[in-house]
């Protein structure tokens, strides 16, 4: 079955949620952590990228870069891009190793907005 701007959407919002996911799990580390130091900044940096991706996103994927053929071409990837955002952000609750793992989410949103950036050129 062809693909459709509501399939795209969809994409662009689980990416969103992946990353608020991660967004919420950083904060909660950030109000848990007591002491000042090194993995404090590291975190709030975490979490100010996040918040920057998620506008990233937002910024390129409007209804109507969205409803470009290509994107729309491009929507196999931007499906497997936002599975894997959501597949990770669901291991956050649990794993040792958060700024590795939201790390993930970052990257896999920052291919997710370059995708869609790269049909923008024209229009």
């Amino acid at each position: 079955m062809p693909s459709s701007i509501d399939d795209i959407v969809d994409a662009r919002d689980e990416a969103l949620a992946a990353l608020e996911t991660a967004f919420n799990v950083i904060g909660n580390e950030i109000a848990r952590t007591t002491t000042v130091g090194p993995y404090l900044t590291a975190l709030t940096k975490r979490h100010q990228d996040l918040a920057n991706q998620q506008q990233a996103i937002i910024a390129a994927a409007t209804d109507a870069i969205l409803a470009l053929p290509e994107v729309i071409a491009a929507a196999g990837t931007l499906n497997l891009l936002s599975t894997q955002m959501q597949e990770t952000a669901a291991q956050l609750p649990g794993v040792t190793k958060l700024l590795d793992k939201t790390g993930d989410i970052l990257a896999l949103g920052q291919k997710f907005a370059d995708t869609i950036a790269s049909f923008q050129g024209g229009h």
